[in-house]
Formats: structure tokens, sequence, C-alpha cells
């Protein structure tokens, strides 16, 4: 008996190849009270692939690219870590960093990140002093603080306009590790800028809270503000 072939024929019309936007997202790993930090939990709850906002043929899927574990809560890991991410993750265009916060009742979009100071202690008992162990030079040219190139209020606007999305903005993003690495992060898209790489991105705090019912809750948030982010270009 012969099995007929399921390929297709050289001349036959196939469908194009749909095109992607990648995207860093990282969370946070334990600290202080934190054993389990929700940031995590809501990153990891992520699908590898969203949809796009925009349901035409042409629109390019959203693939998320995120590491195997969470980021240190450590300001010379993060330091280091930031430039490793973009290098292991070359077609990344956008990142999501996410992080906890007491005070966030929803998702909050920071607008900014600020070079410091930043005295609270890291979990290896350390404080950021600008003493990058050979990055000196980097640190030193780096403004004082760094505005979002994307559209941050606009999306909260957007979102929360619907009724569906519970969002708000913040320009205080605490001067620690949370805003430690988004000014880490957005500085090194400078940088790679200056090499003709196009790279923003956001930083999200997100509550308190390990009920699944809110991670999940906070996880389809992050998502939408992805597509969002995307969207705008």
């Amino acid at each position: 008996m012969i099995v007929p072939t399921t390929h297709t024929p050289p001349n036959a019309e196939q469908e194009p190849e749909r095109p992607a936007v990648e995207v860093l997202v990282t969370g946070f790993g334990p600290f202080r009270k934190y054993g389990v930090n929700p940031s995590y939990e809501i990153v990891s709850r992520l699908p590898n692939r969203i949809d796009p906002l925009d349901s035409e043929p042409g629109a390019p899927e959203i693939i998320l690219r995120r590491p195997s574990d969470p980021v240190k809560v450590a300001y010379q890991h993060v330091f280091r870590a930031i430039p490793e991410l973009y290098e292991t993750y070359p077609n990344v265009r956008y990142f999501v960093h996410v992080g906890v916060s007491h005070l966030a009742t929803c998702c909050q979009l920071e607008t900014r990140a600020r070079k410091g100071p930043y005295e609270g202690l890291d979990v290896d008992g350390r404080r950021w002093c600008g003493d990058a162990d050979g990055w000196d030079d980097v640190w030193r040219s780096a403004p004082e603080q760094i505005q979002s190139a994307v559209d941050v209020e606009g999306i909260a606007v957007k979102m929360a306009s619907g009724g569906k999305w519970e969002v708000s903005t913040s320009n205080d993003a605490g001067l620690y590790l949370c805003e430690f690495i988004y000014f880490n992060s957005m500085h090194t898209a400078r940088r790679l800028g200056e090499a003709g790489r196009d790279i923003k991105g956001v930083f999200i705090h997100v509550p308190a809270n390990l009920e699944p019912e809110i991670l999940d809750s906070e996880r389809d948030t992050v998502a939408q503000i992805i597509r969002e982010m995307v969207a705008k270009g």
C-alpha cells in the first residue's frame, strides 16, 4: 500500500512566514520579606508567544524571551546581567522588567529611572556606589535620569479607559533594584542604539500578592501592556 505524501509541491502557493517581534521579560528573585517574589511568579505564568493587538494577517507575532532564572536582587549582578541578556537575545526589540512593590494596588508603569542614589542594601548586603569593577566609564557616561522611550502614559490611559484593565503610572520607581534594573536597561539600550540597534521598554511594578487569581490577573495585564507597547512601535 502506498501512503500518500503530505508535502507541498514546489510550485504550490505557500503561506508567507509570519513576522515576529521579540520582547525580553524579567522578574526578580527573593529579597527581604519576599521569600517568593510575585514579580517572577507573574513572569513565569506568561506564555512564550502572545498574539498581537492588531488582528490583521501581517501583524507580527510577539515572542517572549525570558531568562531561565529570576534576576538576583543584587546591584553588581544586575549591572552585568543586562548587557549579557541583550547579547544572549540579539533580536530583542523591547524589554519589560517586572518587580514587586508594597505600594502598588495594580500594575504600575514607571515613566523614568534615576542614576541614584541607591542606598538600600541588596541581598549581598551591598549598596551601589558606582563601583563597577572595570565598567566605571559606562556608569560615568550615564545621565542623571532617563525617561522611557515608550509612551507609558498613553498605554495606561488607553487601557484604563476601557474599564477592563487596571493600570496606573508613576515617576518614582523606588531607588532600589527595580529602578536600578530599569535605569541600566535604558542606558544599555541607548548605547546599543549608537550601534544601530533599536531597543526600548518599560518597568512594571506589581502588587505584593501571591493569591493565584491575582497572579493570573496581573499576568494578563502584563501581556496586554506588552501588546499595547509593540502596537505603538
